[in-house]
C-alpha cells in the first residue's frame, strides 16, 4: 500500500465527503418517513437503500484503491500495487454501474407518483418507466462487456503473461462510451422532468428554495456525466490504466452520490413545516398539483391514531346532514346561501 498521492488525493477525500453526505440525506430521510410523516416506508425508499448500499460498497473500494496508486504514475508504484489497484478499480466500476439502476429508479417512482394519473401525464409516466428500463438495459451491458475485455479476466490486472494479446482495449472503450452516454441521456431526462410536473404547484418561497436546490443538483449531476464522457473519450491509451482512471472515477462517484441527495431531497421537504422552520404553522406547500397529488403535507406532525385530511373529508362526505331552514333570505344572496352543510357553504353546479 503507498499513501494517495496526484489525482488519487482528491478521489480519496472527496469520496469520503460524498460518501458521508449521501449517508446524512437519506438517514434524514428515514427520519422524516418515521417521526414526522408516521408513514411507512415506500418502495422508492427501498430503491434507495439498496442503491445507497451499492454505492457504498463502490466507495470502500475506490478508497482502497487510491491507496494502491489511484492516480499515479506506473513508475512510481510497486507492480503488486497496481495489480491490486487495478482489481479493486474493475470491481468498483461494476458496482457503480449496479448501484445506478436502484437510484434512479427511486427517483423514477417518487416522479411517478407526483405526475398523478392519466391521461394528462401518461406520456411522462412512460417516459420514467422508460428511464429505468433503459437504465437497467445499460448497466447489463456494462457488467457483459467489461466482463469480456480480456480472457481470461485476470489478464486485466496483470496476471496473464499475454495480456497484451488477451485483452481488447477497444471494446472497454466502446462500452465504457456507451454506458456513458446513456447515463447523460436519462440523467437529464431525471432533471428536467421535475420541472415540468411542479411548473402549477403555488408553494411558498422556501419551498421554491429546496425545490430549485433539488433540481440543481440533478442539473450538476447530468454534468457531472458528461465531463466523465469527456474523460472516458479522451483517455484513450490503457497502458496507465490506474493513472488515467482517477479523473473518471471521481465524477463517476460525484454524479451517483448527488443523484442519493437530490432524490432524498423531496421526502425531507416535511421538515419545512416544522414550528421553529414555518413560524405560522401553515403548510409549507399551499396547494396541490394540477392532477390532485398533494406535495408537502400538512398532516406530518398528527398524531398517530388521528385521521388526516383526506381521511376527515372522507368522514364528513359520509356523515353529511342537511340542514333545512324557514328564515327570510336575501334575494341577493340567494345563489351563495343556496345549501349549508354543516357550515360548509356549498356552491350549485
Amino acid at each position: 500500500m503507498v499513501a494517495p498521492a496526484g489525482d488519487g488525493v482528491v478521489l480519496f477525500y472527496l469520496t469520503i465527503v460524498i460518501l458521508t453526505l449521501t449517508c446524512v440525506f437519506f438517514l434524514s430521510r428515514l427520519g422524516v418517513r418515521r417521526w414526522l410523516e408516521r408513514e411507512a416506508f415506500r418502495l422508492d425508499d427501498y430503491l434507495m437503500a439498496s442503491g445507497l448500499l451499492l454505492y457504498t460498497a463502490t466507495a470502500a473500494l475506490v478508497i482502497a484503491c487510491c491507496c494502491h496508486g489511484a492516480g499515479q504514475p506506473p513508475a512510481q508504484l510497486d507492480p503488486d500495487d497496481v495489480m491490486m489497484g487495478t482489481q479493486l478499480f474493475f470491481v468498483a466500476e461494476l458496482l457503480y454501474g449496479a448501484c445506478t439502476v436502484p437510484i434512479k429508479a427511486s427517483i423514477c417512482t417518487t416522479l411517478v407518483r407526483l405526475a398523478g394519473a392519466p391521461p394528462p401525464c401518461a406520456a411522462v409516466r412512460w417516459t420514467l418507466h422508460s428511464v429505468t428500463a433503459v437504465s437497467a438495459g445499460a448497466v447489463v451491458v456494462l457488467i457483459v462487456g467489461v466482463a469480456h475485455v480480456c480472457h481470461p479476466i485476470s489478464a486485466l490486472w496483470g496476471e496473464a503473461a499475454t495480456a497484451a494479446d488477451a485483452c481488447s482495449p477497444a471494446l472497454y472503450h466502446a462500452v465504457g462510451s456507451f454506458f456513458c452516454a446513456v447515463c447523460v441521456a436519462t440523467d437529464w431526462t431525471l432533471a428536467l422532468l421535475p420541472a415540468a410536473l411542479l411548473w402549477d404547484v403555488r408553494m411558498q418561497a422556501r419551498v421554491r428554495l429546496g425545490v430549485g436546490l433539488m433540481l440543481a443538483l440533478g442539473t450538476f449531476a447530468s454534468c457531472a456525466t458528461v465531463v466523465r464522457l469527456y474523460h472516458h473519450v479522451i483517455d484513450r491509451d490503457q497502458s496507465e490504466f490506474l493513472f488515467r482512471t482517477a479523473p473518471a472515477g471521481l465524477w463517476s462517484l460525484v454524479e451517483a452520490g448527488i443523484g442519493i441527495m437530490a432524490g432524498s431531497l423531496p421526502a425531507l421537504l416535511p421538515l419545512l413545516d416544522l414550528p421553529f422552520v414555518n413560524g405560522d404553522r401553515q403548510p409549507a406547500v399551499e396547494l396541490e398539483n394540477g392532477n390532485g397529488m398533494r406535495l408537502g403535507s400538512a398532516n406530518q406532525l398528527r398524531p398517530e391514531g388521528q385521521d388526516g385530511d383526506v381521511d376527515s373529508l372522507k368522514r364528513i362526505l359520509k356523515q353529511t346532514i342537511v340542514v333545512m331552514t324557514d328564515e327570510p333570505r336575501d334575494a341577493s344572496m340567494e345563489e351563495w346561501e343556496r345549501k349549508r352543510v354543516l357550515g360548509w357553504e356549498v356552491m350549485s353546479c
